[in-house]
């Protein structure tokens, strides 16, 4: 792993691991499909102490985006959208990135899905899909 936390910055190492897991979850280097490392993995992989990366994935799990199974470990929340649980937007991300979205894998799935059970993207803004 070539990322490791700033312990130089004001911002608290939590965090900032927290952001990590974030966006390797949007950029795809986290699949759906598989689990997140293990507390202890990721603690040893990143030189931290355990209790750290408790705190980042109880962040990431307080917002939606993670859910822990006792005995099966850390995954991806299959409700990633918020359909069942009410998810507080991470409005600074919106802003930073621009009107349009870079081709993420989650876009590139959204898309397909789309295209295979013929639905239309309210959220485009496009009058008609054709």
């Amino acid at each position: 792993m070539a990322w490791e936390p700033n312990r130089a910055s004001k911002k608290p190492l939590y965090k900032q691991i927290a952001e990590y897991v974030e966006n390797n979850i949007a950029n795809g280097a986290f699949p759906p499909e598989k689990p997140l490392p293990s507390e202890r993995a990721l603690a040893k992989e990143l030189k931290v102490n355990r209790s750290t990366v408790v705190v980042a994935y109880d962040e990431l799990q307080a917002v939606g985006l993670i859910q822990r199974i006792q005995g099966s470990g850390t995954m991806i929340s299959k409700d990633i959208w918020g359909i069942t649980k009410k998810r507080v937007p991470r409005w600074h991300r919106y802003i930073e990135s621009g009107p349009f979205l870079p081709n993420l894998p989650v876009t590139q799935r959204l898309r397909r899905e789309m295209e295979e059970k013929n639905l239309i993207n309210l959220a485009s803004g496009e009058l008609c899909n054709g």
